[in-house]
């Protein structure tokens, strides 16, 4: 893999669990509640979103490589934010 590449996967990934603390501590300073099953949710969001950048990778080749690291960046976010949360970091 090419160092931007690499690079633009992990940025993107790391901005996902830091997007969705800020969110959450907007929820609680607002009064609200996190919804019943978010981590959950969460948890399918990223397998979908890892799977799928799996077979793109796989089918289109280096023509989308973009819109790959976008897929790849925000399924390990994903699942960045929910190991994070059952952790008890976010």
């Amino acid at each position: 893999m090419h160092r931007w590449r690499i690079f633009r996967i992990v940025t993107i990934g790391a901005s996902v669990p830091i997007l969705f603390a800020l969110s959450q501590q907007v929820a609680r300073a607002r009064g609200q509640e996190p919804a019943p099953g978010l981590a959950a949710a969460l948890a399918v969001l990223a397998a979908l979103l890892l799977v799928r950048a799996y077979f793109s990778e796989k089918t289109r080749g280096t023509g989308f490589l973009f819109y790959n690291d976008l897929e790849w960046g925000l399924g390990i976010g994903a699942a960045s934010a929910v190991a994070l949360r059952f952790l008890g970091w976010v």
